[in-house]
């Protein structure tokens, strides 16, 4: 009953009509709603740094991908020995590794790079070598890559194999879609530096030199790839997954996979999609474009993007596809949820309507193990960029504008999601000086909108790429080119999440040496060490790796607040709870005095005033010892009455926080 609801839920996340009407005015008051007035999102974007470089020879990022535990790697394309090859990045810890070559010992021209990841140091790398498909596999860190190993060669003359997009499951299956294309120029086409701008960037342009595509699944399983045959699209006569028709795979929790891709059946491009279990296509493709859409006549479709909830009977499918308006193709984002192998009715995630306006492209889509996600994409007049927040039952927040400013051209944004509810957004602003923006989205509120190229490498280079992956606890790591005259550098920009906050052992600790002893629990961090600050009153007091710290400065008696900031090793912060320090280093004053001429039977008061050295030093009553076997405890006045006439020795006790003893004895004879 739980799956129904859920599946019926999925058709109702579009915008009523009456909003759509003014699709405009809603998507700059939701721009307002996501921008400065809102509450800041947690983490914290860290400053572009340079991963390779400077370098003339680096071409352009083909993906980056991160772990759920926080591990990734980047793969992107830099000439080397006279050509153009693959390199690889790992992200370990948060920080990036030395760059090393994929394809060694080819020869030729590599391009198309793109990498799946997964816990433990799973890793697949799939390219294009002259025309070939090849890969590497890592099964576990620790464990060499494969060698170069060629995954498809095509048959006939002057065919290729292009656009490949790789996904690795957590259980290590790993899948390659890619395209066989027949080349009007030959082999070295798919990967020449004039054409990987088209190849390796987000939404790539139709590359006219290509035709006759079809479509193909590789699947990985502990030692070899094994291709899929026939082709995988619908009609072996029409020509599929070019261009922006490219395909698009992720593989699910189950080691199966969902695939995407465009084709042209009657000179109209059509957008499919298709489960695959292990080796075997579903025998129900489905077609997610659409022949018409509230009214308006379907018509070209492409740009798709495809998600998988850990619970892989559900999925969702993003696509842009143009509608006739009034005798003119109008572009549009639609997302469609994939329930078993049957797609849902549509959603607009544009937050747009028809009767002119705005027109969406480039959109990109991230969901989460639970079902929840951020679908993106360009607006083509305002030259920004929209979203809309998936919830994790199944339906869709308004779409905004998440941009502050329109951009100098159509960005395309990228995206992607961790397990929380948590998202990180990133587009290029080339209308301010080539600028890489970003904002980081925490449970569907958004942080504010940071620039994260470092304006003194440069602007971000026109076709090199942008990409972005993050792990399950939010944090995120965005990769992109800069140039200079200098040259141009792979740089990385990280959005890093606060580590957990630490819980202190005791809320109020007490010295009386000026040394005090704090404790803590532990803090968890997927990027790198943590270090602990231990702060008094705001100021940072000494700072440890450990989960406790014994102060070596002496503090001066007082009465402080204090906390425990867990801070990671991109400087972002996690405070403790506030808890209270005493240091007291002497006693406190106690002052005694007692009733005159105390008699057997009557009541003997005696009357104390204890002087704090700290306020707040003392917590406890003070303690009266009688000297017959009596305690009074009291903060005050003690009276007590003794039976029998005699000399007593009475004892009065004070113990402050800090452990210091006051002590006054006197002897009182009892007539």
């Amino acid at each position: 009953m739980t799956n129904i609801l859920k599946t019926a839920r999925r058709a109702h996340g579009c915008l009523p009509a009456s909003s759509r009407v003014s699709a405009a005015a809603v998507l700059l008051a939701a721009a307002a709603i996501v921008g400065g007035g809102a509450p800041a999102a947690r983490a914290s974007f860290v400053p572009a740094t340079t991963i390779d470089g400077p370098d003339a020879g680096i071409v352009g990022v083909g993906n980056v991908a991160v772990t759920r535990a926080g591990g990734g790697a980047v793969v992107y394309v830099k000439s080397d020995a006279g050509g153009n090859h693959v390199w690889l990045v790992e992200l370990l810890n948060g920080v990036w590794q030395t760059p090393s070559r994929v394809d060694a010992g080819q020869d030729g021209t590599s391009g198309q790079p793109t990498v799946g990841v997964n816990d433990g140091g799973g890793m697949a790398v799939a390219w294009v070598n002259e025309g070939k498909l090849y890969a590497v596999n890592r099964p576990r860190y620790g464990v060499a890559a494969t060698a170069p190993t060629l995954v498809y060669a095509p048959s006939g003359a002057n065919v290729v194999a292009t656009n490949p997009s790789v996904s690795l499951s957590i259980n290590g299956a790993a899948y390659i879609a890619f395209t066989t294309a027949t080349s009007s120029l030959g082999p070295g086409v798919a990967t020449t530096p004039s054409l990987l701008s088209l190849l390796t960037g987000p939404g790539p342009m139709q590359n006219p030199t290509l035709s006759a595509g079809t479509v193909r699944v590789a699947r990985f399983d502990r030692s070899s790839w094994t291709t899929i045959d026939p082709a995988i699209n619908i009609d072996a006569a029409n020509s599929a997954g070019l261009g922006a028709a490219r395909p698009a795979i992720v593989a699910g929790a189950d080691g199966n996979a969902l695939v995407a891709w465009g084709e042209v059946a009657n000179a109209t491009s059509t957008v499919w999609a298709r489960r695959i279990n292990r080796l075997l296509p579903s025998a129900f493709p489905q077609q997610v474009s659409l022949p018409s859409f509230q009214g308006h006549a379907g018509e070209n479709a492409d740009s798709v993007s495809v998600g998988l909830e850990d619970d892989t009977s559900y999925g969702w499918v993003l696509v842009r596809q143009d509608f006739d308006d009034g005798g003119q193709p109008h572009s549009r984002a639609l997302a469609r949820a994939l329930v078993g192998s049957l797609l849902q009715p549509p959603v607009a995630v544009d937050g747009l309507g028809f009767g002119g306006g705005d027109a969406a492209t480039a959109p990109a889509l991230t969901v989460d193990y639970r079902g929840r996600g951020l679908a993106v994409a360009g607006l083509e007049g305002a030259h920004g960029v929209v979203g809309a927040q998936l919830n994790a039952d199944a339906t869709w927040a308004p779409a905004a504008r998440i941009d502050s400013v329109s951009n100098g051209t159509v960005p395309q944004p990228v995206v992607a999601s961790g397990q929380y509810d948590t998202q990180t957004v990133a587009w290029e602003d080339s209308g301010a000086g080539g600028e890489v923006r970003g904002r980081h989205v925490d449970r569907g509120v958004y942080g504010r909108e940071t620039v994260l190229s470092d304006p003194t490498l440069g602007p971000a280079l026109p076709g090199g790429g942008l990409s972005v992956g993050m792990d399950q606890y939010g944090d995120a790591a965005l990769v992109f080119v800069q140039a200079s005259a200098s040259g141009r550098r792979l740089v990385g920009s990280l959005d890093s999440e606060p580590p957990t906050t630490p819980r202190l052992r005791r809320a109020l600790v007490a010295s009386r040496t000026g040394h005090p002893a704090f404790s803590w629990g532990v803090s968890f961090e997927n990027w790198g060490p943590i270090v602990y600050q231990v702060d008094l009153n705001g100021a940072v007091l000494q700072s440890t790796a450990g989960l406790s710290l014994t102060s070596s400065r002496r503090v001066a008696d007082g009465n402080y607040a204090y906390r425990v900031v867990a801070v990671n090793s991109h400087g972002v912060a996690a405070p403790s709870a506030s808890g209270r320090l005493i240091v007291a280093s002497v006693p406190p004053r106690l002052r005694v005095k007692v009733s005159a001429a105390p008699r057997a039977g009557a009541p003997v008061r005696v009357v104390l005033r204890v002087v704090e050295r700290v306020p707040g030093a003392i917590r406890a009553l003070a303690r009266i010892l009688w000297g017959d076997g009596t305690v009074t405890s009291t903060n005050r006045v003690g009276t007590h009455r003794y039976v029998s006439p005699g000399d007593y020795r009475v004892r009065i006790v004070v113990v402050d926080v800090a452990r210091n003893v006051a002590v006054r004895t006197l002897t009182l004879h009892v007539m």
